[in-house]
């Protein structure tokens, strides 16, 4: 499935939206547009790293401990398509010293798209802290 993605990231613009559309039902164009801008624009090296990347991150998971600052997990809506799902996000709020995890209901996986008010207003309350 990725290999596809990975192939169609230098075909003409068409095939790989609809791609990202084919593989996550229900999202937009617009969205699998501004996906399939940002996978195009990613050096080949740092897209195949992040392929090749050991599931779940565990180096950037292990050092989660290690962030000393106020830090903000905002999740999507595990209902719907939360790529991290509840009980990861909760993990990840924990790891981190001074971590505080908001997940916004009827949120989809790219949050700030999905509910952009919801999440705006998410973060200027956390950085008024």
């Amino acid at each position: 499935r990725l290999g596809v993605v990975e192939r169609l990231r230098h075909a003409e613009p068409g095939a790989l939206e609809a791609e990202l559309m084919r593989l996550e039902p229900g999202i937009s164009e617009l969205y699998a547009k501004a996906i399939a801008s940002l996978y195009r624009a990613a050096a080949d090296g740092a897209f195949q790293a992040v392929l090749r990347a050991e599931p779940g991150f565990p180096a950037a998971v292990a050092a989660l401990p290690n962030i000393k600052v106020e830090t903000l997990v905002v999740a999507a809506d595990p209902a719907l398509d939360a790529a991290l799902g509840a009980e990861v996000a909760e993990r990840i709020g924990s790891q981190l010293q001074h971590g505080r995890v908001l997940t916004i209901p009827g949120a989809r996986h790219a949050v700030h798209a999905s509910k952009p008010r919801e999440f705006a207003r998410a973060v200027r309350e956390f950085l008024e802290l």
